[in-house]
């Protein structure tokens, strides 16, 4: 359900290369880059949750500024409104205890609950900025928290900006409006109850209504991914098997257009995402379980991502930037039994390097070179598939790992069964 991949893969790939920080530095952005944008408090100012001391990095104050057009004169109300975010973060320690919360490994446990607290840091930092009459610097710094009026120059940046500064106003501001959904619910008492026992659950953060501190009665998704390394020679690589809630399917899918949206994004009940990737060199497996509310939704879902990969790709290869795309393909995949299967490749190259006669072929409509660069585990080679039977659809994304279909049928017919079965233990029950 990577839905980004395309451009997140690229990043990946060049991380070891010049062009990462080069754009940043060719641009003026001192090294700062898209992601580090979306941190602000976290490169302005840290509380230590094992000291309980306050750091601030003045350095780091005029080049974020610049980047996001916060003009001088807020540095000082600007110091005062990160002070009380990060002394924010030193009580909730000293109350809740949040290294047990921060140990969390599930992805869309641990952004609930960052949510929570870094949702808390900034409503109080507000009323702080009330009280202290600094309200347009308020304003300023919740810009600054979700860099969304930054602009880069370079296709790639711009890209994952938009969907890290989506991901983190939902996590910063959406959190805001949680706590303060609360407040006026009940004030800082029922607060620091619900800091005690923050939702596990990133759809009860946007929907504040529905919180509750207990886990909902979600079948074991987990277990559908379990072991799937096994299909695979994996030695040394990082596993993660994780759900992909509300916050992150909605920054995946923001590439969408809006009408597709919100077709699509209402109808997914559940993301369950098997997360394999290695350092060097670079490779990622990524095995999504999408359970769907609705069968007739599937092949919308699955053309709205196809012509969303088609657009990127475009858009990237016309930016004239440091990399391009080459050799894409979209076809069925017939190696399994399915209501709809496809299989998108397409092949990472920089802009610079002499372009290979294997991308010339793939130009020129023939994809047997292609074939055999996946076949020899080509770092620059991506391969997705999408499975799909009724309500479900399986989605394996290969980067820099070579894979077969038929090894690519089994695996997803082993998760087809194991949801038969789970499906069929919750029926006698």
């Amino acid at each position: 359900m990577v839905q980004l991949l395309v451009l997140e893969s690229l990043v990946r790939s060049l991380s070891s290369s010049e062009s990462s920080s080069e754009i940043a530095e060719q641009n003026g952005y001192y090294g700062i880059d898209a992601e580090t944008t979306a941190h602000a408090t976290g490169i302005l100012g840290k509380c230590g949750l094992v000291d309980n001391k306050l750091y601030l990095m003045p350095r780091n104050f005029f080049p974020l500024m610049q980047l996001c057009g916060v003009g001088a004169e807020h540095t000082i109300p600007l110091t005062k409104l990160v002070i009380a975010h990060e002394l924010t973060h030193v009580l909730q320690n000293q109350e809740v205890g949040l290294m047990e919360f921060y140990s969390e490994t599930d992805l869309e446990k641990l952004y609930a609950i960052s949510a929570t607290y870094e949702g808390h840091a900034v409503f109080v930092h507000d009323q702080v900025g009330k009280i202290l009459g600094i309200d347009h610097t308020v304003i300023e710094m919740s810009r600054m928290l979700s860099a969304g009026e930054i602009t880069f120059e370079d296709y790639l940046s711009e890209a994952v900006k938009q969907k890290v500064s989506t991901l983190y106003e939902k996590i910063y501001l959406g959190g805001r409006d949680f706590i303060e959904f609360h407040f006026q619910r009940g004030g800082n008492e029922l607060v620091w109850e619900i800091l005690a026992n923050p939702p596990l659950s990133t759809a009860m953060i946007l929907e504040p209504a529905t919180y509750s501190p207990l886990a909902g009665g979600t079948p074991n998704y987990a277990a559908l991914l379990k072991g799937l390394e096994t299909f695979f020679d994996l030695d040394n690589w990082q596993i993660q098997n994780t759900e992909l809630g509300r916050m992150m399917i909605e920054a995946s899918y923001m590439g969408l257009s809006d009408e597709d949206q919100q077709a699509i994004i209402p109808n997914i009940e559940h993301v369950q995402a098997f997360i394999a990737q290695k350092p060097f060199p670079i490779a990622l497996i990524n095995v999504s379980f999408i359970k769907l509310a609705d069968s007739a939704i599937v092949p919308r879902y699955i053309g709205a991502l196809e012509q969303l990969e088609k657009d990127q790709i475009e858009a990237l290869n016309a930016s004239g930037g440091a990399v391009r795309i080459t050799g894409l393909t979209m076809d069925d995949f017939t190696a399994i039994d399915a209501d709809l299967a496809r299989k998108t490749t397409y092949r990472l190259v920089l802009a610079s390097d002499e372009e290979p006669a294997a991308d010339a072929a793939d130009e020129a409509g023939d994809t047997e070179m292609a074939d055999d660069a996946e076949a020899d585990g080509d770092s620059n080679m991506t391969t997705i598939f999408r499975i799909c039977r009724g309500d479900v659809v399986i989605e394996i994304i290969c980067s820099g790992i070579a894979v077969d279909d038929t090894q690519i049928a089994l695996l997803a017919e082993e998760v087809f069964v194991r949801y038969a079965k789970m499906q069929a233990a919750e029926a006698s029950h």
